[in-house]
């Protein structure tokens, strides 16, 4: 994964509350193991109306969507967050997401910048009167700027955002320190027998479509210092 500090783009305005995951990305749509083509999927039913937001030219190679709220409601589909950054966005920003797509995007490499309702609008209207107009979201600072100027603050868990800005996988870099760890600990076999499912256990969670990566992450760290109390005497 790249490093994500800072990006600045134009931004397209999705003016529809309670999008739901289905109608990102509909399930007869989702046939591909890999991300390639999921693009021509995106909101697929709404492009067939010409005057859907992804048909206008004004909007071409916008890199940011500002949507209503409720985006991403409804079952988990990884697809979908795929989907979008396969169609090249690199930011969403809504005053309200569906949890598990929230946490499918920053997995896509997506910030999901969530602001209040009445400063999304104003956003829409100012994209709307003038879509060359750079928006940028700068995660350091947890910041989106229009043209320049400071629009609003979001927040995001601490673990996923040090992961986007460093570009690294969080969940490689602790299931390694893991995995070291519990093969240097001198454990009776039961107890390594049982720290090993555990961890296990933990992981395939994770990798689960939807995964909440900062719970996930925090659970690994518990592991760890489980492990650092851990003695050859038992459990």
């Amino acid at each position: 994964m790249d490093p994500y500090i800072t990006h600045t783009g134009r931004a397209m305005p999705l003016r529809r509350v309670g999008v739901g995951t289905d109608q990102i990305i509909p399930a007869a749509r989702v046939l591909r193991e890999d991300a390639a083509g999921l693009a021509d999927s995106l909101f697929a039913a709404w492009r067939e109306d010409r005057q859907f937001v992804l048909n206008q030219s004004a909007y071409a190679g916008a890199t940011i969507l500002v949507a209503g709220p409720g985006f991403g409601i409804g079952p988990s589909r990884l697809e979908a967050a795929r989907a979008l950054a396969d169609y090249g966005f690199r930011a969403m920003i809504s005053a309200r997401f569906g949890d598990t797509l929230y946490n499918d995007m920053i997995q896509a490499g997506i910030v999901p910048a969530q602001l209040p309702a009445n400063v999304v609008d104003q956003l829409m209207q100012t994209i709307e009167t003038d879509p060359q107009i750079p928006i940028a979201i700068d995660l350091g600072r947890r910041e989106v700027s229009t043209g320049g100027e400071p629009c609003g603050v979001f927040e995001i868990d601490e673990c996923v955002r040090q992961r986007l800005m460093t570009g690294r996988d969080a969940l490689a870099d602790l299931l390694q320190a893991a995995q070291r760890s519990l093969v240097a600990r001198d454990l009776a076999t039961d107890q390594r027998a049982r720290l090993q499912r555990r961890l296990v256990a933990i992981c395939d969670a994770m990798k689960a479509p939807g995964a909440d990566m900062a719970h996930g992450s925090r659970r690994l760290e518990e592991f760890l210092g489980e492990l650092g109390r851990a003695d050859g005497n038992g459990a």
